[in-house]
């Protein structure tokens, strides 16, 4: 640098920059030699415990170390051409006036602090003796009237909070006079009232008898073990059974009314009302002389203050002609399907055949025998295939349908069956609408023939929809009834199309499933629903499915 590093080059720089310098030549690994320093005090100082970790120094800022406890010091280390620390340059400066006036805005802060506490306390204290005295006056007074030692009203006071609170005290102090005025009037009365009540109950429970005993429905009381308590004269006139047979009888509602045969008993709670809450159930139950009965169970169990069960009641309403009339309705419309089917199809073999037979008379006038004619033929071909596929739609609507009914989850249902067609959506460029409610409930139904007829219907729809379309799928509930919608486009469809849809003419080659619409037709009336088709602007066509949430025709 061309300058001597002494006291007279650290002396006229402290007295340009206003700080103490020192230099410390590097003398081995971890020892450092003071060659001039402005301070004195540097002397106490060493740097090597700053950079006693062997490896290669940097700047270190310490504030008030333990030997110059008044100075903040910088430390850097100055190197030769090759890199290597020869010295090390210390630069401090006094804090003294810094820390002098940090002590005495602490010393003032702790005496505001002091008076602080001394003023609050002085304020408490006034507070206390202000509103304290009253407050507790009025507690006194309050305890008083709670124990019924007093009487009299409270003195006025100040219209501010006390008052208002004392005012209270004398509204609730009259309160009290006039209630137990009351008290006493109707302790004098009591007994007569008590007489007069006993006898409006008594002649409430011989109204409440006489009506169980003469009302065309069976009354009932099933005991949490399972034994019948009680039963009206309806129970023995419509089963058969006499009260001495029922009543007091553990196993009896078990076995005969809810068809468990577990000699056991088991939970009569778990066995008929699995919920443990109020239910209503189909139950089919044959009489003494084994005739089966359709009822309508209506049960409600009675609960303690802990919230178990002590004992049913229930009621039980016979539909069985209802359900027969029901049956008899369905099989009606079974009938009416079935008829509007044979007549369709008998107009639908009728043209394959008359095409048939005009051909084979043809060939049969103009060509000789061993003179094949390929064009004719493959007509012929294409007729009967269309023949068979008539026979085939016919034999699936006649087909017996037995039901097996159990919980449906029916959004889940639909969503399968749009799922299992979504490939052919996608070939013919059909975008897919679909509107599902929240919170959907189950359905009772059988499962496998609801997703046998929505398959055939989205089938149809999804064949019927012109490519590059779109079909809306709607789900929703109204009360108790489930509404499965679908809309689409649909070309050349007439209005007599339309009030054949279930009896098609076939126009889908190789899709089979679409000769399943008569079936789920049917399938959604024995379901108690129905299936409306209507056109509702141009050709956009509306197929509504309407299914109940619990189905009639349901047999327990």
């Amino acid at each position: 640098m061309g300058f001597p590093f002494d006291r007279r080059l650290l002396t006229e720089l402290k007295r340009e920059w206003g700080a103490d310098f020192g230099i410390y030549e590097k003398r081995g690994t971890e020892e450092y030699a003071l060659l001039a320093c402005t301070d004195e005090n540097c002397a106490k100082f060493s740097p090597a415990r700053c950079f006693k970790d062997g490896g290669k120094p940097a700047p270190v800022i310490m504030v008030a170390p333990e030997t110059l406890p008044s100075r903040s010091i910088l430390l850097g280390p100055l190197k030769d051409y090759y890199g290597e620390v020869v010295a090390v340059v210390l630069i401090a400066l006094d804090r003294s006036e810094a820390t002098g006036r940090l002590a005495a805005r602490r010393n003032l802060m702790l005496i505001i602090a002091i008076a602080g506490i001394i003023v609050s306390f002085l304020l408490t204290w006034l507070v206390a003796i202000r509103f304290v005295k009253p407050i507790a006056e009025i507690v006194k007074e309050a305890e008083e009237i709670a124990e019924g030692k007093r009487e009299s009203r409270l003195q006025p006071r100040p219209d501010d909070e006390i008052g208002s609170l004392t005012k209270s005290l004398n509204a609730m102090l009259g309160a009290l006079k006039e209630r137990r005025q009351k008290i006493e009037e109707y302790a004098q009365n009591l007994e007569e009232k008590v007489r007069e009540r006993t006898a409006d109950l008594v002649e409430s429970e011989e109204k409440y008898r006489a009506f169980v005993e003469n009302v065309p429905l069976i009354v009932y009381r099933i005991l949490i073990d399972g034994t019948t308590e009680f039963i009206n004269p309806y129970f023995s006139d419509k089963l058969g059974y006499a009260p001495d047979e029922v009543v007091g009888d553990r196993y009896f509602w078990l076995q005969k009314i809810c068809g468990k045969q577990d000699q056991s008993g088991g939970d009569i709670l778990a066995a008929c009302w699995a919920e443990r809450k109020e239910l209503r159930m189909e139950r089919v139950v044959k009489s003494k002389e084994g005739k089966t009965y359709v009822f309508i169970d209506q049960a409600i169990p009675s609960l303690d203050t802990q919230g178990n069960i002590r004992w049913i009641d229930g009621i039980m309403m016979d539909i069985t002609e209802l359900k027969a009339y029901q049956e008899r309705a369905l099989q009606a419309e079974e009938i009416r399907v079935l008829g509007e089917i044979s007549a369709r199809l008998a107009h639908e073999i009728r043209n394959p055949l008359t095409t048939a037979g005009g051909f084979a008379r043809r060939l049969a006038e103009k060509l000789p025998e061993e003179d094949p004619n390929g064009k004719a033929a493959r007509i012929i071909v294409d007729e009967v295939a269309r023949l068979e596929e008539i026979l085939e739609m016919m034999l699936r609507s006649i087909e017996p349908v037995t039901m097996q009914f159990g919980k449906v989850d029916i959004a889940s249902l639909v969503e399968a069956v749009l799922s299992a067609h979504m490939k052919e959506i996608s070939s013919r460029k059909i975008s897919l609408i679909k509107s599902t409610a929240d919170d959907f409930p189950f359905i009772t139904g059988d499962e496998n023939l609801l997703e046998r007829a929505l398959d055939s219907l989205v089938e149809n729809c999804v064949l019927s929809t012109p490519e590059e379309n779109q079909l809306f799928v709607t789900l929703q509930r109204e009360q108790d009834w489930i509404l499965i919608c679908f809309r689409h486009h649909a070309e050349g469809l007439s209005d007599e199309d339309l009030e054949q849809f279930f009896l098609p003419r076939l126009p889908f080659k190789g899709s089979s499933r679409v000769l399943d619409l008569p079936l789920s037709r049917i399938i959604v009336n024995k379901h108690g629903g129905r299936i409306d088709v209507f056109r509702e602007e141009g050709d956009m066509i509306m197929v509504k499915v309407v299914l109940p949430i619990r189905s009639p025709v349901f047999q327990g």
